[in-house]
């Protein structure tokens, strides 16, 4: 559980068994979260939010598992800083709910560059949620070293 003390939790396996926990649905959106239309500016890049919407396939073996959908945000990114910076849909994460969900890669234009300075970068960033969740956050991890998040908040 730690990389620099490397201690360790053991599971044991005794067969099946069911724990009976009941996930509490959090239905609150934070209040910081970045809604469509707005722009944050960190130390080293400028991100537009500019749309978030639904994802409906016409292709018959890429479809959402019963009682999900996908959805998706479209981002702009600039460099603002002196040096290269990267941006990648594996620094990003949703919930749905306050429960995490699946990423769908299955649109052809996913958020990831390395961008030199002044340079900007457009994709989308999508996902696999419940058809029935009432709040929907994307999270971007800012810095990997201070793990601050930058949120979206996805509404159609």
């Amino acid at each position: 559980t730690n990389v620099f003390t490397q201690d360790k939790i053991t599971f044991v396996f005794e067969g099946d068994k069911e724990s009976k926990l009941v996930f509490e649905k959090n239905t609150e959106a934070n209040e910081n979260a970045f809604h469509v239309g707005d722009i944050i500016e960190t130390k080293y890049v400028r991100i537009s939010y500019n749309k978030a919407a639904e994802f409906v396939s016409d292709n018959m073996f890429i479809q959402p598992k019963e009682g999900y959908r996908y959805i998706y945000i479209e981002l702009e990114a600039e460099n603002i800083s002196d040096s290269d910076q990267t941006i990648s849909y594996f620094s990003f994460g949703c919930y749905a709910d306050g429960a995490s969900c699946d990423g769908f890669y299955g649109m052809d234009d996913n958020l990831s560059a390395t961008m030199s300075a002044g340079r900007k970068a457009k994709g989308t960033i999508a996902y696999e949620v419940p058809v029935d969740a009432k709040t929907i956050e994307i999270e971007y991890e800012d810095n990997l070293w201070t793990q601050d998040k930058i949120i979206f908040l996805y509404e159609e």
